[in-house]
């Protein structure tokens, strides 16, 4: 008698647990920020990119990025991707000091380069946070 009134006590609470933890946020917050501020962070390196003047060349040289068609630069949205530029720019950013990966970024492909800036409501309540461009491997070419 006893186990059986044990037994119509647990299942209901075992349904409860399984429905409780359905309802638990997910594990992780996505590391790809693609709002509104990820592409204007896009707009811009575009403009940057279809600079014809020396002094926009010069500039494209000093921050190691390579001339390449303005529409090739693109928003990145893989995950893996973005939680490596995320522990690569809490590493190189001034900006980014005391901040610990995971967090978002929003990131431009711009042919073999990486541009990160500091996304999601933290990058915009910070106002223009620093960029860094990254190599392939994530290691730090430029800041700006």
């Amino acid at each position: 008698m006893r186990s059986t009134f044990r037994l119509a006590l647990l299942l209901p609470l075992a349904f409860i647990a399984r429905q409780a933890w359905a309802q638990e946020p997910p594990a992780h917050f996505p590391a790809c920020s693609t709002d509104s501020a990820a592409r204007a962070f896009l707009l811009r390196v575009r403009y940057l990119l279809s600079s014809q003047d020396a002094a926009g060349r010069a500039r494209l040289d000093g921050l190691s990025v390579e001339p390449i068609p303005p529409d090739e630069a693109n928003l990145v949205t893989e995950e893996p991707i973005c939680l490596a530029a995320a522990s690569a720019y809490a590493a190189n950013a001034h900006q980014a000091n005391g901040l610990h990966a995971p967090f978002p970024v929003m990131i431009v492909r711009a042919g073999a380069r990486y541009l990160v800036q500091l996304g999601g409501v933290t990058g915009r309540e910070a106002g223009e946070w620093e960029v860094v461009v990254f190599d392939p491997v994530f290691r730090a070419l430029a800041r700006y």
